[in-house]
């Protein structure tokens, strides 16, 4: 008998978020409960990017042509519609990416630290997600980052709302690619002997990969451009 379900472990593993962004009838969530993180990118397009041959909401990558150098920097530094903040955590999550190609747990709430987190999450230290073919893949959790020691690295004061909305719009933006560590996104398959979600709705970090096309797509001549007044 299970004494107590845990977010992350081998019995219940997180399901990531596809790059290409999770359609509602995907979702376990009720409308009222689903995050921003997990709704389709949209409106991009109209708003911030222009695309001559394109009339979707989304970035559609496919109708780039691809270049052999990596376009990462370029696309970030060219984007007038980010923030500072925005800016350099593209920047750090890029440079994270050389070392933790397939993602990274990232933590925001201040009660957490990557010492502790596995006292609330994951199984023997690792959070655990999607199912295994032949290894379960997984992430260690004291290797997660906390973005306040990070922006204070960058000389900036931390604001959790903050720090939460910069990484959104990178992830809106297509720069990232973000899960919230919830049992809204434990891998369906691993609750159907579950008749509820178990009455936990705190998010305990966030997961973070690198868009691949991001880094094959040049995007730089097609932002927007924003006037900068005198």
């Amino acid at each position: 008998m299970e004494l107590k379900k845990r977010l992350g472990s081998e019995k219940y593993p997180l399901r990531l978020t596809d790059h290409g962004g999770l359609h509602a009838k995907d979702q376990q969530v009720n409308d009222g409960d689903r995050s921003d993180f997990e709704e389709i990118r949209k409106n991009i397009c109209p708003e911030f990017i222009n695309f001559p041959h394109e009339s979707s909401e989304y970035i559609n990558f496919y109708k780039l042509r691809g270049d052999l150098s990596n376009k990462f920097l370029t696309n970030v530094i060219s984007n007038p519609h980010l923030s500072s903040l925005e800016i350099k955590l593209a920047l750090y999550f890029e440079r994270l990416s050389h070392t933790e190609c397939e993602g990274f747990v990232c933590l925001l709430d201040k009660e957490l630290c990557r010492n502790s987190i596995d006292t609330f999450i994951g199984e023997d230290g690792f959070l655990y997600y999607g199912f295994p073919n032949e290894t379960q893949p997984m992430f260690i959790l004291n290797a997660s980052v906390h973005l306040e020691d990070v922006i204070q690295q960058l000389n900036l004061t931390y604001d959790p709302d903050e720090a939460r909305q910069a990484i959104l719009n990178l992830h809106n933006f297509s720069y990232i690619t973000v899960t919230e560590i919830r049992w809204e996104n434990v891998q369906k398959r691993a609750l159907r002997n579950l008749k509820t979600l178990p009455d936990d709705k705190r998010v305990y970090g966030l997961i973070v990969k690198l868009y691949p096309m991001m880094e094959t797509k040049d995007l730089s001549k097609y932002w927007k451009k924003v006037n900068i007044s005198t």
